[in-house]
Formats: C-alpha cells, sequence, structure tokens
C-alpha cells in the first residue's frame, strides 16, 4: 500500500508548500488500548529521523509563526526523537508554536523540565474520572490508566504549567460529560476542554453510535455543570465549542479551521506519509505523497472535490457564523456531514446566543 503511495504519479509534485500546521506522528505505538482509537492501524514504529528532519523542512517557506503538533500512536514514546526535533528548530533558529498531545501517563519530572524549557504547550486525553476513562482509555493489559493519567496533569500543576482537555464523546462519555467538568475544576491547571465525537476511523469505525437525544441530553448537562462551577470558584474555563463561536463572532471566517481545504497543513505519518488533516490519516485514498518526493497535486485536488460538498452545505445553513462548518472527517459512510456533530454545534450556539441576550 505505502510504495502504492509514495510512486503516485511523480510528475505531478509540489515539492514545498507555505504549511502552517505540521503534525508529527513520532509512532505507532501506544501503551493504551483505546476502544475508539483511530490511529490503530497505524504502521507499528518509530518515525526515523531522516523523515522527522524532511518533515520539518516543510515549515521552513512560511512566513508566520507555525505550528508543530507531536502525536503519534503516544508520543512520548519516542521522547528521544521530540527532543532531537524541538533541538534541530532551536539550532536552525526556527521558531514555531510546538504542542504535544499525550495521554500523559509517561511524563517524569525530567521529561516536564523541557517542556517548560521549550514552552511546549500540553493537550491531554481524558475521559473524565475513571467510571468512564477506565473503560474507553484502558493499558494494553485492560488495567485503568486514570490515576497514571492524573498523576501526569499533577506533576504538570506543579511546575505551573496549565493543559487542554480532549474528550471523545461516545455511549460511555455522552452521560457523564459533566463529570469532566467536575474533574477540570478539581485538578485547576486544566484551562481548556474540548469535546470530539468519535471519528470512523482505525477503531473508530466499530464504536457504536449515540444518537441525537443522548448528545442533547449530555451537553445540556455539561453545560450547566460549566455555570455551576464558574459561579462558585470564580474561575473560568474555555469550552473549545464556545471559544470557536466567538472568534467566529470576532472576524474569523468560516473553515478557517480546515487546514486541509486551504492546504496550510501536513500530518505525516511514522513512515513519512502525508495526509492533508491527521483525521485523514491512514486512508489510502487521501495519501498525498511521501515526504521525500512532496505532495501530489493531483490527488490533492482529488481531496478537495471530496471536501467541497461540505461547503456548499455549510455556506447555505443559518448557522455558519457561529458554527464554522462541519469537519469531513466525521461523517459516516454514505454522509456528507454528520447530523450529530451539526446537533452539538447548534445547543452550544443556542447557549451561546442565550448568553449574550443575558449580557444586553
Amino acid at each position: 500500500d505505502n510504495m502504492a503511495c509514495i510512486n503516485c504519479n511523480m510528475n505531478n509534485k509540489i515539492h514545498s508548500q507555505s504549511v502552517q500546521l505540521l503534525i508529527l506522528a513520532l509512532t505507532g505505538q501506544c501503551n493504551l488500548n483505546c476502544s475508539y482509537c483511530y490511529a490503530s492501524n497505524q504502521i507499528q514504529q518509530s518515525m526515523p529521523w531522516s523523515i522527522a528532519e524532511q518533515a520539518l523542512q516543510y515549515i521552513t517557506e512560511y512566513s508566520g509563526t507555525p505550528t508543530i503538533q507531536f502525536t503519534g500512536g503516544e508520543p512520548l514514546l519516542a521522547w528521544d526523537l521530540l527532543v532531537k526535533c524541538v533541538e534541530w528548530l532551536e539550532y536552525h533558529k526556527f521558531k514555531a508554536k510546538l504542542q504535544i498531545q499525550t495521554n500523559a501517563t509517561l511524563l517524569d519530572e525530567q521529561k516536564i523540565d523541557f517542556i517548560k524549557k521549550y514552552q511546549i504547550g500540553i493537550g491531554v486525553s481524558l475521559d473524565g474520572f475513571a467510571d468512564s476513562n477506565a473503560i474507553n482509555r484502558p493499558y494494553k493489559d485492560f488495567s485503568d490508566s486514570t490515576t497514571d493519567t492524573i498523576k501526569g496533569i499533577q506533576l504538570l500543576s506543579s511546575a505551573g504549567i496549565e493543559i487542554g482537555i480532549t474528550t471523545v464523546v461516545n455511549t460511555i462519555t455522552v452521560e457523564r460529560l459533566d463529570k469532566v467538568i467536575d474533574l477540570a475544576f478539581y485538578l485547576g491547571n486544566v484551562r481548556q476542554v474540548g469535546f470530539n465525537l468519535v471519528r470512523p476511523q482505525g477503531r473508530g469505525k466499530e464504536e457504536l453510535l449515540i444518537n441525537e437525544e443522548m448528545l442533547e441530553a449530555g451537553i445540556h448537562k455539561m453545560l450547566s455543570r460549566l455555570e455551576y462551577w464558574q459561579n462558585i470558584t470564580n474561575r473560568s474555563l474555555i469550552i473549545s465549542q464556545l471559544d470557536k463561536i466567538s472568534k467566529l463572532q470576532k472576524g474569523y471566517t468560516p473553515f478557517s479551521h480546515c487546514y486541509a481545504l486551504h492546504k496550510s497543513g501536513m500530518y505525516v505519518s511514522p513512515d513519512g506519509m502525508m495526509y492533508a488533516c491527521a483525521s485523514l490519516a491512514g486512508r489510502e485514498e487521501y495519501c498525498l505523497g511521501h515526504v521525500s518526493g512532496g505532495v501530489d497535486r493531483k490527488r490533492e485536488t482529488i481531496l478537495l472535490t471530496h471536501l467541497e460538498p461540505v461547503v456548499d452545505i455549510c455556506t447555505n445553513c443559518n448557522f455558519i457564523n457561529y458554527c464554522g462548518g462541519a469537519c469531513y472527517s466525521r461523517v459516516q459512510l454514505g454522509q456528507t456531514i454528520n447530523p450529530l456533530e451539526c446537533t452539538m454545534k447548534k445547543i452550544i450556539i443556542k447557549y451561546y446566543q442565550n448568553k449574550q441576550m443575558m449580557r444586553v
């Protein structure tokens, strides 16, 4: 499969492009066994330095400050490679916003010192307390990872590092989204929480689907718990979806979040295959080439034709300036847009609008 991708139409290559977001999957390996893992079909190896170095070259043409996100698998399993990437950037005097998306179970003080020194943003994947996280995100032997993730977050807190939490909304978590808010306030160093629907990718394809009623009830419970804690603690917690609405109202353009659409993002798998977005990784039809050869124009054009129907539907929707547009990677077979994504966004938009009305 991969060789077919490497050889994709060599006459149509673009050797470089202005990449604003570079996502490096440093390894396909992980120490957890998440029920919905979208990266489960990734090659189970670490990225060779030669591939990482070639990938890093893609950000050097961007005139602004690009973002580099280290992901996996579990990126902390490839810690030496992560360090090498950061030190390469420093040596070449390239300024970039650095981020790690991790399960936090492998954090220790030495790693945290490095994270702090280079001001690397931390996103932690956590599905609430053990009653849901242990089911969704166990270790390989199915033992509970929750305590170790929370220990990692507390180590970050001791070092004065704030984090974002990403929670996947599935049949297990949908009734306990309010508990994620409880946990965020309890931990104290959580600045932001984002709720993501399951992607139909990797093991995510096997997940049971939630229905709109379950989602609506779960989101309402989560928002009322957010109000409760913000009122009694006088501390605010950013909810990614609310933050996005606020930015759109301040002038962000719809679909500005979609790096694939703007040809300004790149995800590189451990074996050097390139995709326009992490959410499309591992799907052969969306592979844009190999880092050694550049992006294949024809394949890029085909991808854009897949995205166009989503843009067309969303642009004609009354909610577009609050929603910003749907995500193509969330669609199930036969859909153009995932109705659950619309449901979730509309509930949060109505909440936002009500808050604005109350302020007036």
